[in-house]
């Protein structure tokens, strides 16, 4: 009941704010539909907790790996305007590592140039990362085993975005933002080319944009202006179910390394 109150609340001082001038009775036909949109799902005013903030106590042998830059696999099927480039894939790498760090179970080979290197021998860039580059790559390195993502769907969706702004209800409907992204996460064996473990991971956020309704906001480039957004909610699922699995599938002998 309380947060039938709470939405009922927001619904009607956005209702007013956009100059609607619908009765109660258009409120109360818009609170099922929005309570649908938000049952559930992460708020834009609600932080997602992501792994690389906890700490584990595992004290055990650590892998040795290396996570390439994630790739964009989609083929054409993404939505969103540019929203893949080199710095995006190479953002993505970097917090799927912090995140794996934490765990303490990996011991992560880090190079300053990894991304300059991954574009010498032109590859990571489109999607084209194989089993038999990701391993010349961890030769190269150092990394007994590599982490490679490819992203296979991407659609990111706002009610705000483009036309002219609906008022009252409608335009707190249409004001719903949608992000869907999916992941082929695999990891390879270096010395024999092997991959080692794969699997497929997706997820599904959708928000209400208040700050979109009323005009607020801003842009911020590449995946730091995420954070607020389904996009960078939806990011922070993939990680942490990419960080669980890597976690429970890297198989117990490539635990050779010391603990810390």
């Amino acid at each position: 009941m309380k947060r039938l109150t709470i939405i009922t609340a927001l619904v009607a001082s956005l209702t007013i704010l956009s100059g609607c001038a619908a009765g109660l009775g258009g409120i109360a036909g818009a609170i099922p539909e929005m309570a649908g949109v938000m049952s559930g799902i992460t708020g834009s005013g609600t932080a997602v907790e992501g792994r690389a903030s906890t700490q584990s106590n595992y004290e055990g042998k650590r892998a040795n790996l290396a996570v390439l830059r994630f790739t964009d696999a989609t083929g054409g099927r993404a939505t969103g305007y540019r929203w893949w480039s080199r710095s995006v894939g190479d953002s993505m790498a970097r917090k799927l590592t912090s995140s794996l760090l934490a765990t303490k179970r990996f011991r992560i080979v880090q190079r300053k140039n990894m991304s300059e290197l991954m574009d010498e021998i032109n590859f990571g860039s489109s999607g084209a990362v194989t089993a038999s580059s990701a391993s010349q790559f961890g030769q190269m390195i150092g990394a007994r085993l590599i982490v490679t993502a490819s992203i296979t769907d991407f659609e990111d969706s706002g009610g705000t975005k483009g036309g002219a702004k609906k008022s009252g209800l409608m335009g707190v409907l249409g004001a719903s933002k949608r992000t869907y992204m999916a992941i082929n996460l695999e990891v390879v064996d270096v010395q024999t080319s092997e991959i080692i473990a794969s699997e497929q991971i997706d997820a599904t956020v959708r928000d209400i944009n208040f700050a979109g309704i009323l005009g607020g906001g801003s842009a911020v480039a590449g995946v730091a202006g995420w954070d607020k957004e389904p996009k960078g909610k939806a990011l922070v699922k993939i990680i942490n179910a990419a960080v669980e699995y890597l976690e429970q599938s890297v198989p117990s002998r490539y635990y050779t390394e010391p603990p810390v």
